[in-house]
């Protein structure tokens, strides 16, 4: 079952990838026609953003896979390992409430963006949606891992406790 999830995964990532190569594209024609050609393109600001959009999303899920996601540690690692347990269940429960609320926030704006037809200002052609369609299904990716994550903790305390009072 967690294997579709994780060729999503790899194909966001893989968005992500192409995602960034056209940014600095965009980008680098950007800078060109303004300086050189005193032309700039119309949409090239803009266009860049909606790519920093893709590139954040799609990389995210990715991200939290590997574990390269922003994680402090400070106050965790000074924690005794009970406390420290409980103390990862606690955060991790938060962001997955966090994730819950936002994925549902992403969603009410994809519905919004989408029956309102709304465009970007310069690309009168190129409709907003799609980029919340992207932010909504990462956040719910994340979700789902997260949550994933918060019931292997979950297990892996039981397994604490049992050892404890001496029962495997």
């Amino acid at each position: 079952m967690l294997s579709g999830f994780y060729a999503i995964v790899r194909f966001l990532h893989s968005s992500a990838l192409v995602a960034v190569y056209a940014m600095a594209l965009v980008v680098a024609v950007h800078v060109v026609m303004r300086y050189v050609f005193r032309a700039p393109l119309g949409f090239g600001e803009e266009l860049a953003i909606v790519l920093m959009i893709v590139v954040i999303f799609a990389a995210m899920p990715e991200l939290f896979v590997r574990g390269h996601h922003l994680r402090i540690d400070v106050v965790a690692d000074r924690l005794p390992p009970k406390f420290r347990h409980w103390a990862e269940l606690f955060v991790t429960t938060v962001a997955l409430l966090f994730l819950i609320f936002f994925t549902g926030y992403a969603t009410r704006l994809t519905i919004t963006m989408y029956s309102r037809d709304i465009h970007y200002r310069l690309m009168d052609v190129v409709p907003q949606w799609p980029q919340y369609v992207l932010a909504a299904s990462a956040l719910a990716l994340v979700s789902v891992f997260v949550f994933i994550y918060l019931l292997k903790l979950l297990k892996r305390g039981k397994v604490h406790m049992t050892e404890a009072q001496g029962e495997e």
